[in-house]
């Protein structure tokens, strides 16, 4: 019980703060990474699931001060 307890909630929660990820999101992209991947993607997995939420962030940062988004010319 603590194992899973462990594995599923306190490291991707801690993980997570520390990359600026949340833990589900932690979660999906080291399932993702492991089952279309490999063992060694797992070792990436994180810093590139990183990298994608900050360009995606960005990217919507971006559209929401663009004038398509405002709707003023």
């Amino acid at each position: 019980m603590g194992q899973a307890a462990e594995g599923n909630v306190i490291t991707p929660k801690l993980v997570g703060n520390s990359v600026g990820l949340h833990p589900v999101w932690l979660i999906i992209s080291l399932s993702v990474f492991g089952s279309l991947f490999s063992f060694l993607a797992l070792l990436v997995a994180v810093p590139i699931a990183t990298i994608l939420g900050v360009l995606i962030r960005f990217l919507i940062d971006k559209y929401k001060q663009s004038t398509l988004f405002n709707g003023s010319e």
